[in-house]
């Protein structure tokens, strides 16, 4: 049986991974999935590491834990063009 267990060692009932979430469509669906931060852990992903950054960083200021007074990440990235093999080998 897998682990739904993040990095904080918090456990999500749903790890989802969104394409091309930086902007547009996708960063809209992504910001509605990271909205439920007890259950979703939100995969962003985009070919610009810095623009992947600063979606995780603008969603994790939205979903901020008021109940441990701390920022409580249900978001992270991947950046790679996932078009390029390579790079789909490394993200593994």
């Amino acid at each position: 049986m897998s682990s739904n267990l993040n990095k904080d060692g918090l456990n999500f009932k749903r790890w989802i991974l969104i394409n091309g979430s930086t902007d547009g469509f996708g960063r809209q669906l992504a910001q509605e999935l990271a909205a439920n931060i007890y259950e979703n852990f939100v995969i962003i992903h985009g070919r610009s590491e810095k623009n992947c950054q600063k979606t995780v960083e603008e969603l994790g200021m939205e979903h901020e834990n008021v109940e441990n007074n701390r920022k409580q990440r249900n978001v992270d990235f991947v950046a790679a063009d996932f078009s390029k093999l390579s790079e789909v080998i490394m993200g593994c």
